[in-house]
């Protein structure tokens, strides 16, 4: 309550209130380029903090690389899938194909360069091929579970975040 004198207050100040971030981060494509023989460059944009993460993937009907996944069976509803879309593009750090940015600022260019591609059974990694027409994936995910809980001092009323909000 405000109280009857406005020019002295009795309240409605509220300190460390924070409103739900329930969106997921939207990604925007700047451009994609061959920078070398064998790496693309995708330069992407967020509309908040996040982390944003790349991968190649092959084209359907190329018979020399069936043992990769194809753009037709990256999906997201079987997480088990070796395909599965999220598990895909965040790579493999022992493959040498985890291809990602931290995103400190909102609508400010990120570049992720892309230079190997995984095999389906993710036992290894292989360069891209020279002037190979490769499909790009990306996947993101904002920083609110790390920004809510790691706020000082939290909301009375605050629940920690379970995970990120995602976006593909």
């Amino acid at each position: 309550a405000v109280g009857s004198n406005v020019l002295a207050p009795a309240g409605g100040k509220a300190e460390k209130v924070w409103v739900l971030d329930s969106t997921p981060p939207t990604i925007s494509l700047v451009s994609s380029e061959a920078v070398g023989h064998e790496t693309l460059q995708v330069t992407l944009q967020l509309n908040e903090p996040g982390t944003v993460w790349c991968q190649a993937a092959v084209q359907d009907t190329d018979p020399d690389y069936g043992i990769y996944c194809q753009s037709s069976q990256i999906q997201d509803s079987n997480v088990n899938s070796p395909c599965h879309f999220e598990n895909y593009v965040k790579g493999s750090s022992a493959r040498l194909t985890v291809f990602r940015s931290e995103v400190h600022t909102a609508y400010r260019d990120v570049d992720i360069e892309v230079n190997r591609i995984m095999r389906e059974d993710k036992t290894r990694s292989i360069k891209l091929k020279r002037e190979y027409p490769y499909h790009i994936f990306c996947f993101a995910e904002d920083d609110w579970a790390i920004e809510a809980s790691s706020a000082s001092p939290a909301s009375p009323s605050f629940s920690a975040p379970a995970s990120p909000n995602k976006i593909a």
